[in-house]
Order: C-alpha cells, then sequence, then structure tokens
C-alpha cells in the first residue's frame, strides 16, 4: 500500500496539496480520476515505484488535499497539477492520468507542454459526448439531488463541483489537440465507460500517439492490470 511515511505535503498558493513519492529514476507523476484519490492507483504506484521514481498527487478536494475556495475544473486541476511540478522543479517528465485525471492529463498537454515529455491517458475522454448514455444519466440525476442538497448543506457544494466535472465540457477543441506534440498512449478498457469511436477519434486527432486495447478489463480494474503495467512500461522504455 501507499503508506504514511511516504505522505508530504506542497503548498501550491491557496492550498496545500498531499502526494506520495518513492522509487528512483524517470519521473513518473501520477493523476487519479473524479471521487477518488492516490490510494485507488496504488497497486500501480507500488509496482512502477520498483523501476522509476513515482509520484501521486492527491488532487484539490480529493485524498487528504484541502479543498480550497475556487470551483473545481480541469482546466483549475492542471493548473494545480503545473504549480506542483513548479514547486518540485520537474519536468519533462511522464504523466499518467486515469479517467479524469487523463482529462486533466491533456489539459496540461495543451496548456503546459513543458510538462511532460510522454503521457500515459486511462479511458480519458476530450469531451462529454465520449461517455455512455448509461453512465452519464445517474451522474446527471445526482447531479440535480446534490444540487438541490447543496442549498441547504454548505459542504455539500464540493461534491456537486465534483459531479458537475464529470457532464460539462472542459473546453478542449479538435483543432487544438491536433496542436499537441507530446508523445501520448492512450490505454483503453475493453469494457469502458467511454465509446472506442470517441477514443479512436482522439487518437486521430493528437498527431504523436497512438492506442492499445486492454483486454479482459474495465473503467475500474485496468489500473491494477498486470497487461496495463507491461504496455505502460514498454512505452517509457522506448527510445
Amino acid at each position: 500500500m501507499i503508506y504514511k511515511n511516504i505522505k508530504k505535503y506542497c503548498n501550491i498558493g491557496d492550498i496545500k496539496l498531499v502526494y506520495y513519492e518513492r522509487g528512483r529514476g524517470e519521473t513518473l507523476l501520477l493523476i487519479h480520476g473524479n471521487n477518488m484519490n492516490s490510494m485507488m492507483m496504488k497497486k500501480m504506484f507500488n509496482h512502477l515505484s520498483k523501476f522509476y521514481h513515482v509520484i501521486a498527487v492527491d488532487s484539490r478536494g480529493h485524498g487528504e488535499s484541502e479543498n480550497g475556495k475556487k470551483i473545481y475544473s480541469i482546466e483549475l486541476y492542471a493548473e494545480d497539477m503545473m504549480k506542483f511540478c513548479r514547486n518540485k522543479s520537474l519536468s519533462n517528465i511522464i504523466v499518467i492520468g486515469y479517467s479524469d485525471g487523463a482529462n486533466v492529463a491533456l489539459a496540461i498537454a495543451h496548456k503546459y507542454p513543458y510538462i511532460a515529455k510522454k503521457m500515459i491517458l486511462i479511458c480519458g475522454n476530450y469531451n462529454v459526448d465520449g461517455v455512455k448514455w448509461i453512465i452519464k444519466m445517474p451522474i446527471l440525476f445526482a447531479k440535480s439531488v446534490v444540487g438541490i442538497a447543496r442549498k441547504f448543506l454548505p459542504n455539500v457544494k464540493f461534491m456537486f463541483w465534483k459531479i458537475k466535472l464529470m457532464v460539462e465540457d472542459y473546453g478542449i477543441t479538435e483543432s487544438e489537440m491536433r496542436k499537441i506534440n507530446t508523445n501520448i498512449l492512450i490505454l483503453t478498457a475493453k469494457y469502458d465507460f467511454v465509446y472506442r469511436q470517441h477514443q479512436l477519434d482522439m487518437n486521430r486527432y493528437l498527431k504523436n500517439s497512438h492506442m492499445y486495447i486492454v483486454k479482459g478489463t474495465n473503467h475500474f480494474n485496468i489500473i491494477t492490470s498486470r497487461e496495463t503495467f507491461k504496455v505502460i512500461k514498454a512505452f517509457i522504455n522506448e527510445e
């Protein structure tokens, strides 16, 4: 597991982020998904830190990082990661983003291209139309319920902000994706929440990307799959 004795703190201005760091060699930054935290990626963290220098960050309002007062957005999370990397003097690293973390990574590639020389986008989507309706419908229902509840319970606003991230576009366009030069691996689950055609389109728009479908996986267990780890290591190590 990710042990408490490797937990650290980083002040990025308005909040403190909690992160975990272990290993030596090439630096990897792990960005978890919405309503998750670094502990959700502990198996990947533990495996990859045997070979690389791995940093896993709890995003704003997730895990043990502070909530802050700014309304959550993919752009804000990308800015937070930029500030974290600047604070830690990190550049030209490898970013691994999972689910909404993949969307954050894509926003980083667009706005802060100096941060990563390679990226691995796991089960990401570049707009909400990429998410299957069977998943989107209960999220929209939850958004309406939590939207009402936040009028009476002030702290519920943080949950509302997280839910909104899953059903609102974050602004990156197809033409902007075509301008991204970062070397990118798109990993998709065999049984994903995201439409396959959407991921194929993403792969087509990103000129330096290729896509790999991890057999026998879904949106959740793809980050614990041995095949996922094998493909990630091969991509990191290739010249």
